[in-house]
């Protein structure tokens, strides 16, 4: 994530030297205070004012979203010209017990529509771009187009929940949404959920 938004954080690549020298071959991986510090200030350069945008409505926004076996995550951003994607905030959640279940599809569902309710303070009233790396959704949610009659009922009530916004669903391959990966492999802690007998 950091190598991603690395155009916008200056000598990002001496700061985190110690955690660079982990990568190399046949180096034994030890976190130590030095690497821990390192760490500790990539977590402090992702959620700086030099790496955020301040949320302009009159610049183009875009939101990236991706999902995994445990969570879901979120990136609504500016899109530049010539430049990356300028983050603006971040959003993520672990998928409960019964959400990890789903299939793939739904799962995908589940995402763009956390990502658009979430997020909706940016997107409310104005159109936006939603990169996806699920080709299936662009045919469900098409903005528009009525929604498949053969699709499950949990389907047509996100495809009614997002028909209240105003989006373009867009592909982009996995390896171009590398970014956005971090916030849905790394699983946030749950609550246990307990049932009384």
């Amino acid at each position: 994530m950091l190598n991603f938004y690395s155009f916008f954080l200056p000598n990002v690549s001496a700061k985190l030297a110690p955690l660079y020298r982990l990568l190399q071959k046949d180096v034994k991986w030890r976190l130590e205070k030095e690497e821990r510090k390192c760490f500790d200030q990539s977590k402090t350069m992702l959620t700086s004012a030099k790496l955020l945008a301040q949320y302009d409505p009159k610049k183009q926004l875009v939101i990236s979203y991706d999902v995994s076996a445990y969570s879901v995550g979120a990136v609504p951003a500016h899109e530049l010209e010539d430049n990356p994607e300028h983050p603006i905030a971040y959003a993520a959640r672990s998928l409960n017990s019964i959400e990890r279940n789903y299939t793939q599809i739904d799962r995908e569902g589940l995402t763009v529509t956390f990502a658009v309710t979430k997020l909706h303070t940016y997107n409310s009233g104005r159109k936006v771009v939603i990169y996806k790396d699920h080709r299936s959704l662009l045919r469900l949610f098409r903005e528009g187009k009525p929604i498949p009659c053969l699709v499950s009922s949990r389907i047509q009530r996100w495809a009614l929940t997002l028909a209240a916004h105003s989006y373009k669903l867009c592909h982009r391959a996995g390896k171009q949404n590398v970014h956005i990966d971090v916030l849905s492999r790394l699983p946030l802690p749950v609550q246990i959920e307990t049932v009384d007998a």
